[in-house]
């Protein structure tokens, strides 16, 4: 090998997307999210932003969490009626896909599930305030669509739940 020879990306292809593919196909929500995973192009448009909250929730299993990990690109930078819309896709996508969310949080660099945390907690703590509906009935809702869940990740739901609850913004 030479020295002067371009140095050659390789890219996922581990759960079934062909990431070069994709990212070497035409502009989409899918190459605009693995562009900002990659840290490719991480351009924010409100544009994308908008198709990102509406396909979390409405995505394939294998695509949501490439939606969810691209809006914590998003998430420090927003206003205030954004914040708005991705603390209802947050919570959504948290009582719908527990496994899911909880698996992508873990892995998240800390500035970036905090703010998804703070998304959380203020969703949460404002349907708890007008009394819309419990605690309780978030989390068991949560355990209905957590599918294949041990123990260990529903204690985790549980516990997230709570902390969003009693969490308290400076």
């Amino acid at each position: 090998m030479s020295c002067n020879q371009e140095p050659i990306s390789i890219y996922s292809n581990i759960d079934g997307l062909n990431h070069e593919e994709i990212l070497n196909g035409p502009e989409n929500l899918e190459k605009h999210s693995l562009e900002l995973i990659y840290k490719i192009d991480t351009t924010l448009s409100e544009e994308n932003f908008k198709l990102l909250i509406e396909a979390l929730n409405k995505s394939s299993e294998q695509l949501s969490p490439y939606y969810f990990n691209a809006l914590t690109f998003y998430c420090n930078s927003l206003k205030i009626n954004q914040k708005l819309e991705l603390e209802a896709a947050l919570f959504n996508y948290f009582i719908n896909q527990p496994k899911s969310y909880i698996s992508n949080i873990k892995k998240m660099e800390i500035q970036y599930s905090d703010c998804f945390l703070i998304a959380i907690s203020s969703y949460i703590q404002e349907y708890l305030s007008q009394n819309e509906i419990t605690i309780i009935s978030m989390k068991n809702l949560a355990y209905k669509y957590c599918k294949d869940c041990s123990n260990e990740e529903i204690k985790f739901i549980y516990d997230y739940l709570d902390l969003s609850n009693n969490f308290q913004k400076e």
